[in-house]
């Protein structure tokens, strides 16, 4: 685990799994999580490592982040049938609390911990809202009382007609009850003039700015300016106002994947990663990426750093979110 000061500085190692009985595992399925100076991940113990991305037997532990390469497991996460579908890992913004989600005999599964003692808080089935439905995106507000996630929909084989409307975004608090869903005035595709929105694809909710508004992203087509020419998946990173509606946009990039969007715990900064696409080198698969911050007070996108990523290939480099609470 590296931190690195988005004002300046290298990246600054903090913690190794080197000489520990498990492995810290990173798959792109969001395994690590940071939140009010602690850091939490996914350990598999190296016994039963063989090769690949397993997800079970294994633990959540809390990471140390002064160089002692201390950790503390939290809990051991349930599986079925020698597997476990773990993904999603989650912290409050004072990262007293901890969740996940997961799949149990055929059902996915909210699930919290308090990171202090690992007593389980909440396991809530999600099937009576999600139906066929897959959550794109969830977290806690930023009260730390209420959760937020985003519904959405797979393949058309997979998802029945009455889960299509189910897709959107919803509240709930996160001692459990039925999650309530947001005006979808708020959280529709904005009209943007040359543009169509993806058909059947939600906005994303990424959280709640201190002022009340929310942050969304999502994808539009744009149209070549030729009659024949191919449409252009264009990426938008924007807020609404939960009382007004007002729109501001922020990044707008196309031909681009917008990904692994942080808030920080004072609402103004968000972070992110700029996937540039594929491209072959030798017998690899190799995406170039930056990680970016930008300043929602301020409107500034700052690049932080850019690196290769070989796909399919470990080590994995993730963003797994803000240390404190800038």
């Amino acid at each position: 685990v590296f931190v690195l000061d988005p004002q300046g500085g290298q990246p600054r190692l903090v913690f190794s799994d080197a000489g520990l009985d498990f492995l810290l595992m990173t798959s792109g399925e969001r395994l690590t999580a940071a939140a009010g100076g602690r850091v939490f991940g996914l350990g598999v113990g190296r016994k039963n490592y063989q090769s690949g991305f397993p997800h079970f037997p294994a633990a959540v532990y809390e990471l140390s982040t002064d160089g002692s390469n201390h950790a503390r497991k939290i809990f051991d996460i349930e599986g079925e049938n020698g597997t476990s579908n773990f993904r999603d890992l989650f912290a409050s913004p004072s990262g007293s609390k901890i969740g996940h989600i997961n799949s149990l005999g055929g059902k996915w599964y909210i699930i919290l911990h308090d990171t202090a003692t690992g007593k389980l808080l909440l396991k809530m089935d999600l099937t009576p809202i999600a139906l066929d439905c897959f959550v794109r995106e969830i977290g806690w507000m930023p009260d730390g009382k209420r959760l937020f996630f985003t519904l959405e929909t797979g393949d058309v084989d997979m998802t029945s007609e009455a889960s299509y409307a189910r897709a959107g975004s919803y509240l709930m608090p996160d001692t459990g009850g039925a999650p309530v869903r947001v005006a979808s005035d708020l959280t529709a595709h904005p009209k943007r003039s040359g543009y169509t929105p993806v058909a059947d694809t939600p906005a994303t909710l990424l959280g709640q700015l201190p002022d009340g508004r929310y942050l969304l992203s999502e994808f539009q087509w744009k149209q070549g300016p030729a009659v024949r020419a191919p449409a252009k998946a264009t990426n938008f990173l924007y807020t609404v106002s939960s009382t007004t509606g007002s729109r501001k946009d922020f990044v707008a990039n196309a031909n681009v994947m917008l990904g692994s969007f942080h808030l920080s715990a004072s609402g103004r900064l968000v972070s992110y990663v700029e996937s540039h696409g594929e491209q072959r080198v030798g017998h690899d698969l190799i995406d170039n990426r930056t990680v970016h911050v930008l300043d929602l007070a301020t409107g500034k996108d700052q690049n932080l750093f850019s690196f290769p990523a070989k796909l399919f290939n470990l080590p994995v480099t993730e963003l797994i979110g803000w240390l404190d609470a800038k």
